[in-house]
């Protein structure tokens, strides 16, 4: 019996393998590909910046306080930005008001008395990569900025982030198109100031005012673009034969263009110049062909170092990059975003930068250490003309 059914088990097991043997076979399976190199598994990416970016959220409407610097404060209330954080993020903007020369001082005053008070500081790039970035208050914005609006290169006009300096501390959130000759039409034709060398004709000599170039403004701004790049060093001794009047006053200067005392005004201000032909006034602003600057004017973004409010102070140094934030900065300061996706409907005509004009960036920090030594040049080329 025992025989009988060993036998039996064994012709099974025989059957079983001569089956399997002649059944047809399935194709092997292929191993996936590897992932290319440095590619994110798919779905993760999105999934990492929507949760980081929800959590920031979260940590600010938690802390419920930005402390931000900014001599434009009053603007950014007038157009609803103090509202907006509140409504969107739950978090208050509070801010710290003053003229650089003001508020910067007390800023590093208090971090070397171990108070950390404020979060963001909106300035110029001179000033940030002049007195902030030395002082080693300054976050890397490249271990801050993940949102993929705000990160993005094909949303900026110069095809990447605007970083004014390679240690990228500090974004210039505006470029500001500069028309920086201003012409009174009743004394001068249009076609006479087509070049800027245009401006060295002797008929010009004692009739042109200049904005003070030793002081921060337009006129150190004009100085420095045209001796750093527009032009050069020697065109700007050549204007100083011309014999122009250094006004120190921005409304003066463009008030004795527009009554007809001076017939051309060199690095005024486009919002003032604007305000006498409103009223009336024959002005003309001017770029000639060799180009024209932008400027970020105080709108560069930098953080600060041990920030009171991280969770805030990094949301918000995102948001104030992506296209809603340019929106509130370009209403805010009246200035052509370096965004391309902000509108310009707002903004003066002669600061919206042209397709075909050459514009030379004064807020990188290569140019905005210029601006301070040229404002010593200036000093020593023009010590007759300033007394």
């Amino acid at each position: 019996m025992r025989r009988l059914l060993l036998a039996t088990i064994a012709a099974m097991m025989l059957a079983a393998t001569l089956a399997t043997a002649c059944a047809p076979q399935a194709p092997p399976v292929a191993p996936a590909p590897p992932p290319a190199a440095g590619a994110a598994p798919a779905g993760t990416a999105r999934e990492a910046w929507q949760t980081q970016w929800e959590n920031l959220k979260a940590g600010a409407r938690k802390e419920g306080v930005i402390v931000v610097v900014s001599g434009a404060a009053a603007a950014m209330r007038s157009v609803g930005m103090d509202k907006h954080l509140s409504d969107q993020f739950g978090v208050t903007l509070e801010f710290t008001a003053g003229l650089p020369s003001e508020v910067i001082p007390k800023i590093l005053a208090e971090r070397r008395a171990g108070l950390y008070l404020e979060d963001i500081v909106l300035t110029g790039g001179a000033n940030a990569i002049g007195h902030l970035k030395p002082a080693g208050v300054l976050e890397n914005l490249d271990q801050i900025l993940f949102l993929p609006e705000a990160i993005d290169p094909k949303a900026w006009y110069i095809g990447e982030i605007p970083f004014v300096d390679k240690e990228h501390t500090s974004v210039a959130t505006l470029a500001i198109a500069k028309a920086n000759i201003t012409i009174n039409t009743s004394m001068v034709n249009r076609d006479e100031i087509k070049s800027y060398n245009d401006l060295l004709n002797p008929k010009w000599k004692g009739k042109i005012v200049l904005t003070d170039p030793t002081k921060a403004g337009g006129g150190n701004a004009f100085f420095a673009s045209m001796a750093g790049g527009l032009m050069d060093l020697n065109f700007m001794r050549e204007l100083g034969k011309q014999q122009p009047v250094i006004g120190r006053n921005d409304r003066l200067n463009a008030e004795v263009v527009a009554k007809g005392k001076y017939p051309i005004l060199l690095g005024g201000r486009e919002e003032i110049a604007k305000e006498f032909v409103d009223a009336g006034a024959p002005l003309e602003l001017i770029i000639p062909k060799e180009g024209t600057y932008t400027t970020a004017s105080s709108s560069v973004v930098t953080m600060l170092k041990n920030a009171p409010h991280p969770n805030a102070a990094r949301l918000i140094a995102n948001w104030l990059l992506t296209t809603e934030g340019g929106i509130f900065l370009s209403k805010a300061y009246g200035g052509h975003s370096a965004r391309v996706d902000v509108p310009t409907e707002w903004v003066l005509p002669s600061q919206v930068r042209q397709p075909g004009v050459k514009y030379l960036r004064t807020d990188s920090e290569e140019y905005a250490v210029k601006q301070n030594e040229y404002q010593k040049v200036a000093a020593e080329m023009y010590a007759e003309l300033l007394k």
